[in-house]
């Protein structure tokens, strides 16, 4: 598998060779809004007091998910375009297809790439069986966002919050391994949650596993959210946060259903 190994002591235009070397794209790389000196160090250019440790990047990685993990736990910004560096490659490549970004692409054209490439993993994957407790997975009947929660009541007037992760692969994992579920360590994001989706969601484009729910959006995107073992305690957690007032009378199920009326209610 490809790698990409950074630290701070890289020169700017080290790592763009680095990167094109490795994933035969083109790196655009930023000192604050505009473009770093080729001669500057990443360690100069740092933002927000950043680790300077060492970040290793791999292929099976998508460019939204390289470019976050680069702002967020390394201190700069990053921006991956095409091998001719006509157009931003989509945040849903792989870095290992950001070479077959044909020259002068629009996004329009890179989309119909990306939506046959979707095609064929699910051709190539073609029928899961079922796993033995997908029967546990009820349906939702409303939900709601607010920051980084998901509040949902179930068909069964369950309620459940969610928290949406960062590093989509690292909570697939964690899935998996908490439903011995076996799995590849090389499939990508999107080949790893399509797999446990077709697994555990019934037909349908999500599937609650255990304390994570996987789910398939329209746009090909993998998202994971963790439920949280202690329900009442988060809804306060986000009342506090938005202002809502609430009754220490209801049980979860009133205060749930009521929390996603008024965040659906106030958008």
């Amino acid at each position: 598998m490809k790698t990409l190994q950074i630290d701070g002591r890289l020169k700017v235009k080290t790592l763009k060779d680095k990167f094109r070397e490795a994933f035969g794209g083109t790196l655009r790389v930023y000192n604050g809004n505009k473009k770093a000196d080729d001669d500057a160090t990443l360690a100069s250019i740092r933002t927000n007091d950043k680790a300077s440790g060492e970040v290793e990047c791999t292929e099976n990685m998508t460019v939204g998910e390289f470019e976050t993990e680069l702002a967020e736990k390394f201190g700069i910004k990053v921006q991956v375009a095409s091998p001719d560096d006509w157009v931003l490659a989509l945040d849903e490549y792989t870095l290992s297809t950001v070479c077959d970004i044909p020259k002068n692409a629009t996004k329009a054209k890179m989309q119909t790439l990306l939506d046959e490439q979707y095609a064929a993993d699910e051709a190539e994957i073609g029928d899961v069986a079922p796993a033995e407790n997908a029967s546990e997975y009820v349906p939702a009947k409303k939900s709601a966002i607010s920051g980084e929660y998901i509040i949902t009541v179930k068909a069964n007037n369950s309620v459940e919050v969610f928290r949406i992760y960062d590093n989509v692969r690292g909570s697939l994992r964690e899935a998996a391994e908490a439903a011995g579920f076996k799995y590849d360590p090389d499939w990508n994001t999107r080949r790893f949650g399509l797999m446990l989706v077709k697994a555990y969601g019934q037909g349908t484009n999500q599937a609650t596993i255990g304390e994570y729910t996987v789910t398939l959006r329209p746009s090909g995107a993998i998202e994971t959210y963790r439920i949280y073992a202690n329900t009442k305690g988060a809804l306060r957690e986000i009342a506090g946060e938005i202002g809502f007032n609430y009754d220490e009378s209801w049980n979860t199920q009133q205060f749930g259903s009521k929390l996603v009326d008024y965040i659906n209610e106030n958008k």
